[in-house]
């Protein structure tokens, strides 16, 4: 049994923390049940510390709430502006030889990738709310349709950068 919920754990754990949970408190009783702990004082024991956790944690999300998901949508709108300022000038150096500075395409550039920058930032500490671990790691990140969007943003800002490659006067 022990080799069963161990194997669950590491198995399906990352992916469901509620699985997750379910398994290591039925190892933990496990355990100490070999070493003569009554399993019954070990569950009431668990439950109880779990939701004193639970509550807690609760009234620490209260009391320090997270505002960073209110600022997605303002960093989703700064990185489209600045994805838009850039595709412009690289269209307006095709369109106007000679009209466009090669340092205004760099600054678009640069502003863009701020942007960007930003946006990431935000996404990892409102990824996955309170008491969350989604944000740290990328393999495990919620895929929210802000995010989901600014990644299709993203496809057309490597656009922008091909063409870019090809503009007038680049090195």
């Amino acid at each position: 049994m022990i080799g069963v919920f161990t194997f669950l754990m590491r198995w399906i754990g990352p992916a469901n923390y509620g699985v997750f949970a379910v398994m290591i408190s039925a190892l933990v009783v496990l355990l100490l049940t070999i070493n003569g702990v009554s399993p019954k004082e070990v569950i009431l024991a668990r439950g109880l510390n779990t939701a004193v956790g639970g509550v807690l944690a609760l009234l620490a999300y209260l009391a320090w709430p997270t505002w960073e998901r209110s600022r997605v949508g303002d960093n989703v709108a700064a990185v489209l502006r600045a994805y838009g300022k850039y595709f412009s000038a690289v269209a307006k150096s095709y369109m106007e030889k000679g009209s466009v500075e090669r340092f205004e395409i760099e600054r678009a550039r640069q502003d863009g990738r701020t942007a960007r920058t930003n946006l990431e930032a935000v996404g990892r500490t409102a990824g996955g709310g309170a008491g969350s671990h989604a944000g740290s790691d990328p393999a495990n990140q919620r895929d929210t349709r802000e995010f989901a969007s600014i990644r299709s943003c993203g496809d057309g800002a490597r656009s922008g950068i091909a063409a870019d490659a090809g503009c007038p006067g680049t090195f």
